[in-house]
């Protein structure tokens, strides 16, 4: 993890990962010990390190909709 913060119920990270395309369980385990805090919305931004370019995967979990990934850009 590279950075986080919250603000109003969200908390939004930054990861840089070598195995980005594993962004779903990088996720889970950011996730997992932070239920119980009570935020409504948390968004997980990874990207390739050496990548400054921005994120080539997103993560949002809420409790309502669990889990939900989207891709940015070509594959690496």
């Amino acid at each position: 993890m590279t950075q986080a913060n919250s603000a109003h119920d969200v908390l939004v990270v930054d990861v840089e990962a070598r195995r980005v395309w594993q962004a779903l369980t990088i996720a889970e385990t950011i996730v997992e010990p932070l239920r119980s805090h009570g935020y409504l919305e948390v968004l997980i931004y990874g990207r390739e390190p050496g990548h400054p370019d921005g994120a080539t995967r997103r993560v949002q979990w809420t409790p309502g909709t669990g889990f939900v990934e989207s891709a940015y850009g070509s594959p690496r």
